[in-house]
């Protein structure tokens, strides 16, 4: 407050600086008197050279320094330098960037706003010229020079003899970038796919890599199988396809190409790109060897924030011989993620439940009452129940919709009502849906209005008869939706239709959506967020699939062959929720609360009890409700069954897989 007074009373009292051109020269000096200069803090003054001084016991609070009251009005509009010699002496580095040694000018324009151009962040010792550049207000006025050391030990010693101005031009303006140039991307009038057609002069080559009449030959020698390559590659756009999950195809034709030392060497299709955030995205087709004549395919969903990509063809440290034909480079859109920033909402009685841990029902016989007092004793709380109309009925309404009576008018109203009675929460899973769910040949719901009409009817019935029974937990809408091309509905379509169906008749009860490809974790980038209260997102957790659906039987077994063993080199309690980082990034990204609806590990398998131990650790550190696939169903996946092989499990009563369980089931 002093030092801002004394300034202004000085600019009040003297006359301000009027510079005078030099005419040999174009600086003007800035003529400096003593009794003009205020001057503050341990300095000194002589013959025209302010010296500043901060003793190393005031590093932190110490200032000294100088300033020349200045009138810049015939510098409005006009870029000025200004310039001062200066020696420094063992000037420390100051703890804020913006203090240290400062050569300043500083004003303030009719509008009130300060301006203040300078040359800092200097340390060390020196004896130089200090300038810079600035481009003075349109409506400057009064101003100051000022020259200081603050809050930094040392000496600094300004030659006020040297201090000038003058006009100089405006910075050069930096020249637009060449606006890139992308492969072009012609769209197909009759298929999904757009054909990618890289001009010959914009693919790059490197190594041992040729390119003649569209093809991409790369070839490493035996002799440099461990070092040699061979690659090419051209700028694609991917603007048009932010949020969308994409398939690129290439074909190509491999010769005697070697297995590489390394795994991610070798044959590599690629995309890479850089998102905004400068994280890289590398998605591509490998671990390919040997002689074959095929299509590659990359899949990716793409980032929200993605430019410019290259698309990279190489051949690297393996052995052979690999033509990729550029005339059948092809892209297109698998699906585009809807609502890529939507935040889950959330009723308070909905996003405050605690965690609740159970298991799936049997297929036949949920509705038993010695099977929830079983449960009971577990601890456990939640069921997962199916209607599951398997077999021809998928495929026969009459078929399907007398077994659905059923479930509807008997088995459904026991269940909840033995949940209540016991306990547990109860989970209506629509296990198989009408017209089948899974792309395997022939038609699938995707395909028929008829049966996504009657899945959605379904469910108004269900949810009309069961949304005010209190062991109700939720409806789980389509169990294991496999969709692996376009179809006239998709997956997310089909269940958003009826979510919303079930939300014009009841408002709170939360509905599960599943992803893509049996509600795998690895499509969870590319599901949308569906636009209603209370959705939670499914997943399915089986992985590594070789260790919990290998069959293993007593020939197996008496024949000497391995079995899959958990844990591996790879799969480890680490591993395991690294493969849960899509679902763990959709539950950030949108605020989502997520169940695991099923996971499980073979009775007898080695390592059974360690894999479902870990596996429910990920999933209470994320706090998701889970049930375990499943309770009393099929021997293979008991808890109460055990065995060297699949055809020899006999009734255990207490199994380590058991125990597990039941130690988390304690948490309830």
């Amino acid at each position: 407050m002093k030092k801002t007074f004394a300034i202004a009373l000085l600019l009040g009292s003297i006359a301000l600086f009027s510079p005078a051109a030099n005419a040999q020269t174009d600086w003007t000096p800035i003529k400096v008197e003593e009794g003009q200069f205020f001057r503050y803090g341990n300095n000194t003054w002589n013959d025209g050279k302010l010296t500043c001084i901060v003793p190393a016991e005031q590093a932190d609070k110490g200032s000294a320094g100088g300033s020349l009251p200045i009138d810049l009005t015939p510098y409005r509009g006009k870029w000025v330098e200004l310039s001062i010699r200066a020696k420094a002496e063992e000037v420390a580095k100051p703890k804020l960037p913006y203090m240290g040694i400062k050569f300043m000018l500083k004003y303030q324009g009719a509008d009130q706003k300060w301006y203040y151009p300078e040359r800092n962040n200097l340390s060390g010792s020196f004896d130089q010229e200090l300038s810079f550049t600035h481009k003075v207000a349109a409506d400057a006025g009064k101003g100051s020079v000022n020259v200081m050391l603050a809050k930094a030990p040392g000496k600094i010693t300004y030659d006020l003899s040297t201090l000038k101005i003058r006009v100089v031009p405006a910075p050069e303006t930096k020249k637009a970038a060449p606006k890139p140039v992308f492969a072009e991307i012609v769209a197909d009038p009759i298929s999904e796919w757009s054909q990618i057609k890289p001009a010959e002069k914009l693919v790059g080559l490197s190594g041992g890599a040729t390119l003649k009449d569209g093809l991409l030959t790369c070839v490493v020698p035996a002799d440099k199988a461990d070092t040699g390559f061979a690659e090419g590659s051209f700028p694609i756009d991917l603007t048009p396809y932010r949020n969308c999950e994409i398939a690129i195809s290439i074909r190509a034709r491999a010769e005697d190409v070697a297995k590489p030392k390394l795994h991610y060497m070798g044959i590599k299709f690629m995309l890479k790109y850089q998102g905004a955030d400068k994280k890289w995205y590398y998605p591509e087709c490998n671990h390919l060897s040997g002689s074959f004549d095929k299509e590659l395919v990359i899949r990716h969903v793409v980032a929200g924030d993605a430019g410019a990509a290259a698309i990279i063809m190489t051949l690297s440290q393996a052995s052979g011989k690999i033509i990729y034909d550029l005339s059948t480079l092809k892209i297109r859109i698998v699906s585009r993620k809807k609502n890529p920033d939507l935040i889950c909402r959330y009723s308070d009685a909905v996003r405050n439940r605690p965690v609740h841990r159970g298991v799936m029902s049997p297929c036949i016989g949920a509705d038993r009452e010695e099977n929830f007092a079983e449960l009971k004793k577990w601890n456990a709380n939640l069921m997962r129940f199916q209607i599951n109309i398997g077999g021809p009925a998928e495929k026969d309404p009459a078929l399907y919709n007398k077994y659905l009576r059923r479930y509807i008018d008997e088995i459904t109203p026991r269940v909840l009502d033995l949940g209540q009675k016991y306990g547990v929460k109860i989970i209506i899973d629509l296990h198989m849906v009408p017209g089948g769910g899974q792309m395997r040949g022939g038609e699938t719901i995707f395909d028929s209005e008829e049966s996504v009409a009657e899945f959605c009817r379904i469910w108004e019935e269900i949810a009309t008869k069961f949304k005010d029974h209190p062991a109700l937990y939720g409806y789980d809408l389509f169990n294991e939706p496999s969709q692996t091309k376009p179809a006239k509905f998709d997956y997310w379509e089909v269940q958003r239709l009826a979510a919303e169906k079930i939300r014009k008749i009841d408002p709170e009860t939360p509905i599960y959506i599943q992803s893509n490809m049996l509600a795998s974790p690895y499509t969870f980038d590319t599901l949308s967020p569906i636009d209603l209260n209370n959705i939670i997102y499914e997943v399915h957790c089986y992985d590594p699939f070789h260790y919990t659906h290998s069959p293993y039987t007593k020939e197996d077994r008496l024949a000497g062959k391995p079995r899959p063993v958990y844990p591996d080199d790879y799969w480890n309690a680490d591993s395991i929720k690294a493969h849960l980082g899509k679902v763990i990034a959709f539950a950030h990204h949108h605020k989502a609360k997520i169940y695991v609806g099923e996971f499980s590990a073979r009775a007898g398998a080695p390592g059974a009890a360690q894999y479902l131990k870990d596996s429910i650790a990920a999933f209470e550190e994320q706090g998701w409700d889970w049930t375990y696939h499943a309770f009393r169903e099929g021997n293979i996946w008991s808890v109460e069954h055990d065995g060297p092989s699949d055809d020899e499990l006999v009734p255990t009563p207490d199994t380590d897989r058991k125990q597990v369980l039941l130690e988390a089931f304690r948490k309830n």
